[in-house]
């Protein structure tokens, strides 16, 4: 059964005076700005800079965000978060390979966040952290770039990192688990996503392509265009050319079955979990697993 939460939330402000005055309580909507999903954890940021809030699980200090520090993009791994801000990368939860406390007071921008490692660039070169047993962390050298200065962008899965060079083309290293490394169609993408053991793009003709894992579907996109992707664990959700989200692959917890939503503009799917969040105008709203009230939008 789909489980669904929509943000519905409003903060009491009281305007005070003399003790002559009769106090007033004014109804303010909460506004967001953006959403990134872990694990099982959510992280949004609030419209306007202000601090960056998680809820769900806590097991190793996910949720406990570093509040007001300028922030920038967020990003969400399987147990861990990081932010970007003004002066450098900042990340709290989960260490156990060094994915959280690696990338705190990093000089650069986020460039994305994977199951236990992350990716920043400072001065135009690429530097990653945090897990590695497979060589996820090991963005490649090409001649007469700084590392990692070749890729428009970098997308980062559960043991696996995809690049998207500047001419379009596709690399991908670390664990290719069924085919999500080696197996890259021979393509020329505007975009691209990475999930825990499949990888998915949007060609330069606008059709949707993935590669790898594909025992839940996956890897089967239906017939749509869509705008942006982003693969998950098992399952894969994409924003529609019209603002609306579509999702295929393993739904056990109805993290593919999304809710009617329009004028979308940012979506992500957890990358170790079974849940989904889209941000559409300045609300939130989340679908799938809510074990430890990931869903629950504060």
């Amino acid at each position: 059964m789909r489980r669904m939460t929509t943000l519905a939330l409003a903060l009491a402000l009281c305007a005070c005076g003399d003790k002559d005055d009769t106090d007033a309580d004014t109804d303010v909507e909460l506004e967001w700005d953006s959403v990134t999903v872990g694990g099982a954890f959510t992280c949004g940021r609030l419209a306007g800079n202000d601090p960056v809030v998680c809820w769900g699980d806590n097991s190793v200090g996910q949720t406990s965000a570093s509040g007001r520090m300028e922030p920038g993009g967020i990003n969400a791994g399987a147990d861990f978060a990081c932010m970007s801000h003004e002066g450098g990368a900042t990340c709290w939860g989960g260490d156990e390979y060094g994915q959280g406390d690696g990338g705190t007071g990093r000089a650069g921008y986020m460039r994305d966040v994977g199951g236990y490692h992350a990716c920043a660039e400072s001065y135009n070169s690429t530097s990653c952290w945090g897990h590695n047993e497979y060589g996820q962390c090991d963005t490649p050298d090409i001649d007469d770039y700084h590392r990692g200065a070749q890729y428009s962008s970098l997308k980062l899965g559960m043991y696996h990192t995809c690049g998207l060079l500047n001419g379009g083309l596709v690399e991908c290293w670390g664990l290719d688990t069924d085919g999500c490394v080696d197996d890259i169609p021979e393509e020329t993408f505007t975009s691209i996503t990475a999930g825990a053991d499949h990888s998915c793009g949007i060609t330069a003709s606008g059709s949707t392509l993935c590669w790898g894992g594909d025992e839940h579907g996956q890897s089967s996109p239906p017939e749509t265009l869509f705008s942006a992707l982003d693969a998950g664990h098992d399952f894969t959700c994409g924003i529609t050319t019209g603002g609306g989200v579509k999702c295929w692959g393993l739904d056990d917890e109805g993290q593919a079955s999304p809710p009617d939503l329009t004028g979308v503009t940012t979506l992500d799917t957890s990358i170790s979990g079974a849940h989904a969040c889209a941000l559409h105008g300045a609300e939130i709203s989340c679908w799938g697993r809510n074990d430890h009230g990931q869903l629950d939008v504060p």
